[in-house]
C-alpha cells in the first residue's frame, strides 16, 4: 500500500512539474529571446537589446545620448505574442538636460515598453526638479515617446494643475515681459513649451519655442477673439481703440527668426496652423521685440474707418498684416504693421496705374504718425529717358 501512495505521489509530481515547464521556460532573462518569441527579427534604430537589458537611443535632433535599462519581461504577455518590459527599482536612472534641454533635469528614470504586432508603445517615468518642483519637492512625471516609421520624433510631457512662470526658466527669463508670464498646465515637448496664460483679462493659447539657428527661445500668445491695439499698447488715443484684429497672433523675441515654418517644432507648427488645418507658406519674420500676425478685416472697423477706407479704395478685402508692437511692456507706446496689396482700382490717383506702382498697407502709430491706409513709391519720368 505504501509503495502504491510512493508511485502516485512520484507521478502527480512529474505532472506538475511538466506543467510548469512553458510558465518557467516563458520567465526567461533573455531579453533578446523574448524579442524573437513576438516576432521582431530586427529592432529599429533607437532600441538596442542586451541579454537582461534594454538600451534606448535618442537621435541629434532629441539631444543625441543613450539611457540603458535593466528589467523584467511579463512572461504571460509573452504567451498572447506581446512584448512588455517593466525597468526593475534598482536600475532606475538619472537624466540632467533630458532631450537636450537644459532646464529638463529627472530622476528615477525608468522605461516602458511595449511591442505587438510591429507597433511600439514607450514611454519614460521619473520625478523632476529645478523650474517644475511641487513645493521644494520634484514633481512625479509620465514622458510619452512618439514613434513614427519606426523612429523616435517627439515626446510628450504634460503637468496638469501646475503653474509656471518662464521668469524661472533660465533660458526664458530675459524675453520681454518674462516675469508676467504664467503658464497653466503646461506641455513640454521637443524644443516647445504649451499651455494657457492668463493676459489682458482672457486665458489664451501660449507657447515657448526653441529656435535651433538663432539659439534662443520665443514666446507667442494667440488670441481668438478680436483684440485692438488700443489694449496691447495701452494707448487709448485716436482710432486703435475701435481697431480690432481678429485671429491675433502676439510673438515676443529677444534676436529675431526667420525660419520655414514647416521647419518648426511640431507644438509650435500646431500653434500658427490655421483653421483649415494648414500651415503658412513660406517663412516665419520676426524681428527683436513683439511682433503681431493678425488679421485685419475692414467690415469689423467703425463707420468713420470704413467710410475713410472705401474712398481709398480698401473697404472690402480682409488681408493678414504683421509687424511690431512697443509699449506693452514699459515705455512710448508704437505700433508698425504692414502688407504688401495690389494697387486699388479707385484710388483716384493717376499716377498710381502705371504698371510699376506697388503699395502697402499700414497701420502705424508713432511718436510723430498715427495713421492707416496705403502708401507706395512708383517710378516716374522727368523729361525724356529720365526715370
Amino acid at each position: 500500500m505504501q509503495t502504491l501512495r510512493r508511485i502516485f505521489i512520484r507521478t502527480a509530481f512529474a505532472v506538475l512539474a511538466l506543467a510548469a515547464a512553458p510558465a518557467e521556460a516563458a520567465e526567461t532573462k533573455d531579453v533578446q529571446a523574448g524579442l524573437k518569441d513576438v516576432g521582431v527579427a530586427a529592432l529599429p534604430v533607437f532600441l538596442d537589446a542586451a541579454t537582461e537589458s534594454i538600451t534606448l537611443k535618442f537621435p541629434k535632433a532629441m539631444g543625441g545620448g543613450t539611457l540603458k535599462f535593466g528589467g523584467t519581461m511579463d512572461a504571460e504577455a509573452l504567451t498572447q505574442k506581446k512584448f512588455i518590459f517593466t525597468t526593475s527599482d534598482d536600475h532606475k536612472l538619472s537624466w540632467n538636460n533630458a532631450f537636450g534641454m537644459s532646464f529638463l533635469d529627472l530622476t528615477e528614470v525608468a522605461l516602458n515598453l511595449s511591442i505587438e504586432k510591429g507597433a511600439y508603445s514607450v514611454s519614460l517615468d521619473g520625478k523632476i526638479g529645478g523650474a517644475f518642483r511641487k513645493g521644494h519637492q520634484p514633481r512625479e512625471v509620465v514622458i510619452n515617446l512618439a514613434v513614427e516609421d519606426k523612429k523616435l520624433t517627439d515626446f510628450t510631457l504634460s503637468l496638469p494643475d501646475t503653474s509656471l512662470s518662464l521668469h524661472a526658466i533660465p533660458e526664458l527669463k530675459n524675453l520681454p515681459g518674462a516675469s508676467k508670464f504664467v503658464i497653466k498646465s503646461p506641455t513640454v515637448s521637443l524644443d516647445a513649451i504649451g499651455g494657457k496664460v492668463d493676459f489682458l483679462h482672457e486665458e489664451v493659447d501660449a507657447m515657448a519655442f526653441y529656435d535651433e539657428a538663432k539659439k534662443d527661445w520665443n514666446f507667442g500668445l494667440r488670441f481668438e477673439k478680436p483684440l485692438t491695439l488700443a489694449t496691447l499698447t495701452g494707448h487709448d488715443g485716436g482710432f486703435l481703440k475701435h481697431l480690432g484684429l481678429p485671429k491675433m497672433r502676439m510673438i515676443v523675441s529677444t534676436k529675431g527668426v526667420d525660419r520655414a515654418y514647416d521647419d518648426l517644432p511640431l507644438a509650435a507648427q500646431n500653434f500658427f496652423t490655421a483653421v483649415d488645418g494648414k500651415l503658412p507658406g513660406g517663412n516665419l519674420k520676426l524681428e527683436d521685440g513683439v511682433n503681431v500676425i493678425a488679421h485685419f478685416d475692414p467690415s469689423l472697423a467703425p463707420a468713420s474707418i470704413k467710410k475713410g477706407l472705401n474712398g481709398l479704395g480698401l473697404g472690402s478685402a480682409s488681408l493678414e498684416i504683421d509687424g511690431t508692437v512697443e509699449g506693452m511692456f514699459g515705455g512710448a507706446p508704437a505700433v508698425a504693421l504692414a502688407v504688401d496689396i495690389d494697387i486699388p482700382k479707385t484710388s483716384g490717383f493717376k499716377v498710381l496705374k502705371t504698371k510699376s506702382a506697388k503699395a502697402e498697407f499700414f497701420v502705424e502709430l508713432s511718436k510723430t504718425a498715427v495713421g492707416l491706409g496705403y502708401r507706395t513709391a512708383v517710378t516716374m519720368s522727368q523729361g525724356k529717358n529720365k526715370p
